[in-house]
């Protein structure tokens, strides 16, 4: 009356009792099927320590593990050079350089993934070198120093391999430091619409709002 069964793994079992008094015994078959894949895999940054170049950089496994609030149980393991807690008015964060160095990371996953798209939230730092970007899987991004800690999601089309590492650079040349909010992996095919927030300014006689 006080037995269990757990499911651990796919596949099937036959669960057989047989009771103290009398020998009688009874079984059942059971059936336990995969989990669904889901839709898209989220890899959310959430740190709890306050924005800048000062504070710990998170280039440590452990460290960085902690830095996701969702998405490491799918981590095997990171490596990771000048990526730093952040925290501005649109929530937190991870922030990726230096003014003189440039931030990556490398997210080594434990399975293959399928993506179609893999998306980075991300913002402009917030510098004066113009253009800022990054690459993520070896794709080129740029993003407009004008979005001055505003997330917007940037999404690149994969060509259907499945995914077993992400590596986001933050680049170098330009020496603008970014926000990353989150990176996801989406399954389905077809158009992606993204979430942006921009920054506008209307002029009407001269006036500026």
């Amino acid at each position: 009356k006080d037995g269990e069964v757990s499911a651990i793994a796919p596949g099937n079992a036959t669960i057989t009792v047989k009771t103290v008094d009398g020998n009688y015994t009874a079984s059942c078959d059971v059936t336990v099927k995969a989990a669904p894949e889901p839709d898209e895999y989220v890899f959310l940054f959430t740190p709890a320590n306050a924005d800048g170049d000062s504070s710990a950089s998170l280039s440590a496994t452990t460290a960085l593990n902690k830095a996701f609030s969702e998405g490491y149980q799918y981590i095997s393991s990171i490596t990771a050079e000048k990526v730093f807690p952040a925290r501005n008015s649109l929530g937190f964060g991870v922030k990726y350089g230096t003014s003189s160095a440039a931030g990556n990371i490398t997210i080594n996953l434990k399975k293959p993934i399928p993506a179609t798209y893999i998306v980075v939230s991300a913002a402009a730092y917030g510098d004066t070198e113009g253009q800022q970007g990054f690459t993520i899987n070896g794709t080129k991004v740029d993003m407009a120093a004008s979005q001055n800690k505003v997330y917007c999601d940037y999404a690149v089309k994969l060509d259907g391999s499945d995914l077993s590492t992400i590596t986001l650079t933050q680049s170098e040349a330009n020496k603008g430091r970014i926000y990353v909010q989150y990176i996801r992996l989406i399954k389905a095919d077809g158009p992606f619409y993204g979430d942006c927030t921009r920054k506008l300014i209307a002029k009407e006689d001269g006036s500026y709002y």
